[in-house]
C-alpha cells in the first residue's frame, strides 16, 4: 500500500533514519531504484517497498504540525500578540518584495498567481494552514493596496495628501495620467504572475 499518512520512517535499506533530510537525501539519490523502507504505523513495524521514479520524488511530505509551538493567549493579551505577529509578517513580506525586483536573484520567476496558490495547498484539508495562509494573504493584500500606485487606495491617498499640502486639487490631466500609469503597472504585474503560472505548467510537459 506504500507509505501512508501518519507513518514514521525508521529505516531505508537497513539504514536507520532519524531526520527528515536523511530521508529526502536518500530519495534524491535513488532515482529508478527500489528502496526497502521500514515504517512504524500505529506503533507497529511495517515493511514498504518504494520504487523511486525518474524525477526522484515520491509525493511524501513532512507533517510539521507536531513540530510547531502553539502560544495560548487570553482575549486581552491576544490583541498585542496579533499586532506583533502582523508586523512581523508584513516586515518579512516587504523584504521579499525587495528581492522580487532584484533581477540578479531571479525571484520574480517564483511569483505565484491563483494557479500557483492552489498548488501550494496541502492535499489533505488543514485548518491551521488555511487560516495561517489567509491571514498572511490578507496582510499582503493590505500592504499592496496602500502602495502609492494610482488606481489603488494608496494612489488616492497620495493625491489627497498632495491636495492637503498644496491647497489645490490635481488637474484632471494629472489624475487621468496617473490612472493610466497605475493600470499599466497592475496589468504588467498580472502578466508576470499569470505568465509564471502558465509557464510552470508548460515546463512539466517539456
Amino acid at each position: 500500500a506504500g507509505i501512508q499518512a501518519g507513518d514514521q520512517i525508521v529505516q531505508i535499506n537497513g539504514q536507520k533514519i532519524e531526520y527528515w533530510n536523511e530521508f529526502t537525501d536518500k530519495i534524491k539519490t535513488s532515482a529508478n531504484h527500489q528502496l526497502d523502507v521500514k515504517v512504524l504505523r500505529d506503533g507497529q513495524p511495517h515493511d514498504v517497498v518504494l520504487t523511486v521514479p525518474d524525477e526522484a520524488a515520491i509525493g511524501v511530505r513532512l507533517d510539521a504540525k507536531d513540530l510547531s509551538v502553539t502560544d495560548n493567549y487570553g482575549l486581552i493579551a491576544s490583541i498585542p500578540a496579533g499586532f506583533t505577529r502582523t508586523i512581523k509578517v508584513l516586515t518579512d513580506q516587504i523584504k521579499q518584495f525587495k528581492v522580487i525586483f532584484n533581477t540578479k536573484t531571479g525571484a520574480y520567476k517564483q511569483v505565484r498567481g491563483p494557479i500557483g496558490i492552489v498548488e501550494m495547498m496541502p492535499e489533505t484539508w488543514d485548518w491551521h494552514f488555511f487560516w495561517s495562509f489567509m491571514a498572511m494573504f490578507s496582510v499582503w493584500l493590505a500592504f499592496l493596496n496602500i502602495l502609492p500606485i494610482p488606481a489603488l487606495d494608496g494612489g488616492h491617498v497620495m493625491f489627497l495628501l498632495y491636495e492637503m499640502i498644496s491647497g489645490k486639487k490635481p488637474s484632471e490631466k494629472v489624475l487621468e495620467t496617473g490612472q493610466i500609469i497605475g493600470f499599466v503597472l497592475l496589468m504588467g504585474l498580472m502578466a508576470i504572475v499569470f505568465g509564471n503560472d502558465i509557464w510552470n505548467i508548460i515546463k512539466r510537459f517539456i
